[in-house]
């Protein structure tokens, strides 16, 4: 393998190591911020607002007999079932779907108390399907009463429970739900990525440029990077805040926090271990335009890279050793001074010859294979590419 193309791609392995340092970094603080701002409850509260509004047709009014559905989104979220997952007066950041169904029928009972021809309610053991079809033809005439109600007709159909069809569409609905989430997050990281990229001066175009010019640097990022394919860096030990988004009241605060800081202590051990790496200030500023040009669209480009986040670097970074490694044929690894460990068992003695490094064969005089340092009686002379001869262990 040439030598550039070993300093290519020892170069791509220190980039993509200082893009997943920092994503670590921009995901503890993203983590921090929708924790702060209780970003994924507003996103579900917002949510539900949009799934259960119930505006009436413009001049259609609503019928005597309709009920209180003003607010059916608070409603919901005030039902004991649900407000038990919030600590104290907050949005839970999450809702199982059979308790949102369950309350959201029992809401809709509620909604009817006194009304004529009021159904059975949801705890009552004789409620029926009949019951949840009557709750649902009660609404006022939207949206929501017609979704309702070609679910809860397909359910018939299939002979599916009301409050697992209502369930299911529950779920499908928090699908997009999530994509909202995901683009917010998407804004704070990119928002966040740029701004530690200034911070910490991480411009890519002078990395790229520092890491083709220091071999030491270049050696610590190839050394650092199969260190951390192999250990707990990357936040790869620390989880996401949305896996225990489903817990409830303080365990899910509690949970969020062990996730944060643990990614947090991750970040600051990252970014300790690629010290020698080109970051931060120490060379200045630049001293000319074209210098500021070249370091405002290096932060930009750096800026972008973060905003994938720590899991897509993490995955890049070990494709890249495994190219690496199946290319120069050396992971780094071997221990430093100190003996190997003897072999067990049958092991390969070969030749060992001037010529080795070369593709010709060797002259007549040079030394034949070995077994146990004794040259073997009747065998030709060793090729240059060594050839393995059988030995035995001695014991």
């Amino acid at each position: 393998m040439s030598v550039d193309l070993s300093k290519i791609i020892d170069v791509a392995l220190g980039l993509v190591l200082v893009y997943l340092v920092l994503s670590i970094v921009v995901t503890a603080i993203t983590e921090s911020i929708a924790a702060a701002f209780k970003l994924r409850a507003g996103v579900l509260r917002t949510a539900l607002a949009w799934l259960l509004r119930t505006e009436l047709k413009a001049g259609s009014g609503a019928a005597p007999n309709q009920g209180n559905y003003a607010g059916l989104a608070d409603q919901v979220l005030a039902h004991p079932l649900i407000n038990n997952l919030a600590q104290g007066s907050d949005t839970p950041s999450a809702i199982p779907s059979r308790v949102f169904a369950i309350s959201l029928l029992d809401v809709l009972h509620g909604a009817q108390a006194g009304a004529e021809g009021a159904t059975r309610p949801p705890g009552d053991p004789a409620f029926t399907f009949a019951d949840a079809q009557e709750l649902v033809s009660k609404l006022p005439d939207g949206e929501l009463r017609k979704s309702l109600g070609l679910v809860l007709a397909d359910a018939q159909r299939r002979a599916i429970a009301a409050e697992d069809a209502i369930a299911a569409w529950y779920d499908q609905m928090m699908d997009r739900v999530g994509g909202w989430y995901k683009r917010k997050v998407h804004v704070i990281n990119l928002t966040a990525g740029f701004v530690l990229a200034v911070a910490v001066n991480a411009s890519t175009i002078h990395i790229v440029e520092d890491l083709w010019r220091d071999d030491v640097a270049r050696e610590v990022a190839v050394t650092t990077a199969q260190q951390t394919i192999s250990g707990p860096m990357g936040g790869s030990l620390c989880g996401k805040a949305d896996a225990v988004a489903t817990t409830g009241g303080q365990a899910q605060t509690d949970a969020a926090a062990a996730v944060i800081q643990c990614q947090t202590q991750a970040a600051i051990s990252a970014y300790t271990s690629v010290g020698s790496l080109p970051l931060g200030w120490s060379q200045g500023a630049p001293g000319d335009a074209t210098g500021w040009v070249t370091l405002v669209l290096g932060w930009l480009i750096t800026g972008f890279a973060l905003s994938l986040g720590a899991p897509f670097w993490f995955d890049l970074l070990q494709k890249v050793v495994k190219i690496r490694t199946s290319i120069t044929g050396t992971t780094n690894s071997q221990p430093q001074g100190g003996t190997l460990p003897t072999p067990v068992g049958p092991t390969l003695a070969m030749a060992s010859t001037p010529c080795a490094a070369a593709a010709i064969p060797c002259p007549p005089s040079a030394p034949a294979a070995v077994v146990d340092g004794t040259p073997l009686p009747d065998a030709q002379p060793a090729p240059c590419a060594p050839q393995p001869v059988q030995q035995q262990q001695q014991g």
